[in-house]
């Protein structure tokens, strides 16, 4: 049993010396401190997609005419910006 304890000791130090990953890596690092409120969107198309399906149960009239501006603006872009360069995954 004393064994076991003594390889596990060693171990865990280890495992705990390792370095953290880079604060670059993380998404909100290019978040400025100051900002009010962070908006983290997991791809633009399964959010438009699950907006639309809230519409569908909440507003079902109003839901076809917010589903075509919704689809024209990411079609077009806003204010001149399109996402294209954006990943459909996140």
């Amino acid at each position: 049993m004393r064994r076991k304890t003594w390889l596990g000791s060693p171990l865990l130090t280890f495992l705990l010396a390792l370095p953290a990953p880079a604060a670059e890596d993380a998404p909100l690092a290019l978040v400025p401190a100051r900002a009010s409120v962070v908006v983290h969107l997991r791809g633009v198309e399964r959010t438009r997609d699950r907006l639309v399906a809230l519409l569908k149960n909440a507003l079902p009239d109003a839901a076809p005419r917010v589903e075509e501006r919704l689809n024209a603006v990411l079609k077009e872009g806003v204010n001149g910006r399109k996402l294209q360069s954006l990943s459909p995954a996140g």
